[in-house]
């Protein structure tokens, strides 16, 4: 099967919270600014959210490519590969859901959450409206957010 490549294209709660996430360190750093009696402060604060904010960057999804049973979730820190012991399925988001560990918009929904009614997942996602379930071998559960849902799911 040749490689079929799909977008993680983000939704609008993910671009409200990245861009507000952003206008909160700018008025801080302003703020910090006015306040700060060293430069060195201002600097090391700027370098801080920095490497903060780069961080999650990192690991935030891009794309998803299929071949075979295979999906890699792209990410800039390194793929991440599920193998699918199923058909994957259409899964509606639900508000009942707590985030364990991760990205809850900044960049997207990434890292361990859990949901009632389908218990702790895996969440490499960027669009809560084109969810996917994936389960692997192992019984382990993913959701991703492909920008074709339908046709991803079709692959398998």
């Amino acid at each position: 099967m040749e490689r079929v490549c799909f977008a993680a294209p983000w939704d609008n709660l993910v671009k409200g919270v990245t861009i507000c996430v952003f206008a909160v360190m700018i008025f801080v750093m302003i703020v910090f600014g006015f306040v700060a009696d060293s430069l060195s402060i201002l600097v090391g604060m700027l370098a801080l959210y920095s490497a903060v904010l780069g961080s999650l960057y990192l690991w935030a999804p891009r794309a998803y490519t299929v071949t075979d049973n295979k999906i890699i979730v792209k990410r800039l820190i390194g793929d991440f590969q599920i193998t699918a012991a199923q058909k994957p399925e259409r899964w509606k988001w639900t508000w009942w859901g707590i985030r364990l560990f991760g990205s809850g918009g900044l960049y997207g929904y990434y890292g361990y959450f859990s949901f009632r009614g389908l218990g702790r997942v895996s969440m490499h996602a960027t669009n809560r409206n084109n969810l996917v379930l994936v389960k692997d071998e192992k019984g382990r559960r993913f959701l991703l957010s492909p920008s074709e849902p339908d046709k991803f799911i079709q692959l398998f």
